[in-house]
């Protein structure tokens, strides 16, 4: 029996601290994480800016960043190709591509989006499909998580380095013309470069 853990987000760009969290839980014995990068109508929906790089272009961001890490980590397609909107077609979609029914799923989720949870379409379904894994984000410490851990099926997962480094810092240093090496695979810093992003 597998255990396969859903990593979703709009990654514009993807930075150090998605790999790592990728990375940490590929290392706490998870069988497979599936790293998936929001369709352009998911991402305008949960975005807090008015443009979103386009969905090609955070793709293969996201494979270039999340590439020469642990072997259980793969990323999909799945969201961009079909324009799935809600968590909620996208871990069933997975589901039903997936050669057994009897895994154990899971749905990645950093402290921060916790309260959020409850404003997701047909919640009640992801929580039939997938239980919730977990992981803290400085600012939102876990204990702020009890009460969803006892009213439904979770996990979480300690996090050894609790960061806040967000996308939204990656794309302000650009902004401002500053360096974002050290926070970002050194593809994914040519890429914006070449690219021109997150210059307004």
């Amino acid at each position: 029996m597998a255990v396969v853990v859903v990593y979703e987000g709009v990654f514009d760009p993807p930075h150090i601290s998605h790999m790592w969290l990728a990375q940490l839980v590929a290392e706490s014995g998870y069988s497979k994480v599936i790293v998936v990068p929001s369709s352009d109508k998911a991402a305008a929906l949960c975005s807090h800016k008015d443009k979103v790089t386009d969905q090609d272009s955070r793709l293969l961001m996201c494979r270039e960043s999340f590439k020469d890490l642990h072997p259980s980590i793969v990323v999909s397609d799945i969201a961009i190709k079909l324009g799935l909107v809600y968590t909620v077609d996208v871990v069933s979609t997975l589901q039903s591509l997936w050669p057994s029914g009897k895994d154990i799923w899971y749905w990645l989720c950093g402290s921060d989006w916790v309260k959020s949870l409850s404003t997701f379409h047909d919640r009640k379904r992801i929580e039939a499909m997938a239980k919730y894994l977990i992981v803290e984000r400085e600012g939102f410490a876990l204990t702020s998580v009890t009460n969803l851990i006892m009213i439904s099926t979770g996990h979480v997962l300690e996090n050894p380095i609790v960061s806040n480094l967000s996308s939204t810092f990656i794309r302000d240093r650009v902004k401002n013309g500053k360096l974002i090496v050290p926070f970002v695979a050194p593809y994914v810093d040519s890429f914006i470069k070449k690219q021109s992003l997150y210059k307004e």
